[in-house]
């Protein structure tokens, strides 16, 4: 990841030339369309099977790369348990789990300029037991 962030930064840095600043490097990005067909019908509904479900909320940033971005909101502070076991259901805590991922933002004034960016996005939740004082 830090390689390709190295490689990105080389490729786009800002040159200048005449005492203007010029970013005229080909950057060219493999978006998919839709997500892969193999095994996503079975693992696609994960957040609602999960004990600590989740519902996705969209995010859209243009000039951005991805311009949607879905993130993670747990439907509860606390996890179902299958059991039926109450006093194990409120010490277990629904918390979300991020990841950092790599945006690009389109710099205002240079249509081919990108600014490189981390963002912490969260990507589901999990159960964790409380901290008990």
């Amino acid at each position: 990841m830090v390689c390709c962030v190295c490689v990105l930064l080389l490729i786009c840095w800002p040159q200048v030339c005449h005492g203007q600043q010029v970013c005229d490097s080909p950057l060219r990005l493999q978006l998919l369309k839709a997500p892969p067909t193999r095994g996503w019908v079975k693992s696609r509904d994960l957040n609602r099977q999960s004990l600590s479900s989740w519902q996705w909320t969209k995010t859209v940033v243009k000039n951005r790369i991805p311009e949607v971005i879905y993130e993670a909101v747990c439907d509860s502070a606390y996890c179902d348990y299958p059991h039926g076991d109450w006093d194990t259901h409120e010490s277990l805590n629904a918390v979300p789990v991020h990841q950092v991922m790599l945006v690009l933002h389109a710099e205002r004034g240079q249509p081919r300029s990108y600014t490189a960016q981390y963002r912490r996005v969260a990507v589901g939740c999990t159960c964790m037991w409380a901290k008990m004082a």
